[in-house]
């Protein structure tokens, strides 16, 4: 990126409303053509948490599959600032036609709420699964996650201490007594306390002021276990987030947890960041069918 080009990112980067603004702009954009798929149900405006219109989730299933489904926890992006369920309501439908239940589920921003707010409403979706979800078309014995770009980096995290007792107590939430079968994490940051060091403006509305004060608490990579539930770790060659995924794949496969690294895309065609959200992409659709076999087998089987 050239000195002009970081300038011009950086004014629109210039504050949280400039931020949901371009990425409203572009999503809105992206998603026209979208239509509900015609084999999807929806079971809209769930409350999972205590934080109101924040907490609030839509599930989506196959109408052909009304029992207890493979389950999606979609940890959405936006820079921890922005997005929610209606700029994942078309990825998340479309993962359901592929036999899932999928949680679409609105989580607190920064700046407005500071970190831990998104590891905590994570953990507030799956205890409600743990109490409600066989009510909802879930399977609590097959939960899995997906993320991307910044919801890579909560969803990591959140797996992180769900399987490092240790960590985990560095949180003032309980962990439920739930198994991750396996994630897919996209385009993402995984480092946080490397990526803050870097001054990285986004996260600081989401890592600034907080009520977290032990170091230990940003040093997710340092506290990963081999308890890491098998992940595909997912980046392109246009992704401005690249460099962050090899590290990570490589944390994962020195524990001996079983990991998958794909790079989509060439000098040709890069793709860019998140471009699996596109519906209308041909990628992004062969990389969602990709990521659904990968959780088909980690299937518990009972």
């Amino acid at each position: 990126m050239t000195e002009q080009e970081q300038e011009q990112m950086s004014k629109l980067l210039s504050s949280p409303e400039a931020i949901r603004s371009l990425f409203m702009k572009g999503d809105i954009q992206r998603d026209a053509e979208n239509k509900e798929p015609a084999e999807v149900d929806t079971i809209a405006n769930v409350s999972y948490g205590p934080y109101g219109a924040a907490n609030l989730m839509d599930i989506y299933f196959r109408k052909d599959m009304p029992g207890r489904n493979p389950t999606i926890i979609n940890v959405h992006g936006g820079g921890w600032v922005t997005g929610g369920r209606w700029n994942y309501k078309w990825y998340c439908m479309d993962m359901a036609k592929r036999g899932f239940t999928v949680i679409n589920a609105e989580l607190r921003l920064a700046p407005e709420n500071k970190f831990p707010c998104m590891p905590e409403d994570v953990n507030n979706i799956l205890t409600w699964i743990e109490s409600q979800g066989t009510l909802y078309h879930m399977d609590p014995d097959n939960l899995f996650l997906c993320g991307d770009s910044a919801g890579a980096q909560v969803g990591s995290q959140y797996l992180t201490m769900l399987t490092n007792p240790d960590y985990a107590k560095l949180f003032p939430f309980p962990m439920p007594k739930l198994q991750i079968r396996a994630c897919a994490l996209n385009c993402g940051v995984y480092d946080l306390n490397a990526a803050y060091q870097t001054g990285d403006k986004t996260l600081g509305y989401y890592l600034e002021d907080s009520g977290i004060h032990d170091p230990e608490a940003f040093k997710v990579v340092e506290h990963l276990t081999s308890s890491f539930p098998p992940a595909f770790i997912m980046t392109c060659e246009g992704d401005f987030l690249k460099a962050n995924a090899e590290p990570f794949y490589k944390s994962l496969k020195d524990l001996g947890v079983e990991t998958e690294l794909r790079i989509y895309g060439d000098k040709e065609n890069p793709l860019g960041h998140v471009f699996h959200l596109n519906m209308q992409s041909e990628e992004g659709r062969k990389l969602n069918d990709e990521e659904s076999e990968f959780f088909k087998k980690h299937i518990l089987k009972i």
